[in-house]
């Protein structure tokens, strides 16, 4: 099952980004991880594996100043209960600017290692 194996290191951001699904306009949740591959979820909505959707990051507080960031992901895991769920979803669909995006994230705003 080597085929959903991270090749890239994913770090925690120690700031809030709120994650709404653009095709509802629901919050799903808030991202936990994200790098140019893939990212994880953490909330109150499981998110369906084998799945694709089009979210819209929206980073809050001194974070915001990266912009919102838009994706189309595929959900490749998922896993929790009713108050909250994990999901692990790989970038499918990504402009360059949103690339910029993400790295700006994890240069200002990721966990140390």
């Amino acid at each position: 099952m080597t085929e959903n194996r991270r090749r890239i290191e994913r770090r925690n951001l120690d700031v809030h980004v709120n994650i709404v699904d653009m095709q509802t306009d629901n919050q799903v949740g808030a991202l936990v991880n994200i790098h140019q591959e893939g990212m994880m979820v953490v909330g109150p909505t499981r998110l369906e594996v084998d799945r694709v959707y089009q979210l819209q990051l929206q980073p809050t507080g001194e974070a915001s100043s990266v912009g919102d960031i838009q994706l189309g992901v595929d959900c490749v895991w998922s896993t929790g209960d009713d108050s909250s769920c994990w999901a692990g979803c790989r970038i499918i669909d990504c402009s360059p600017e949103a690339l910029q995006q993400i790295e700006a994230l994890n240069k200002e705003f990721a966990a140390a290692s």
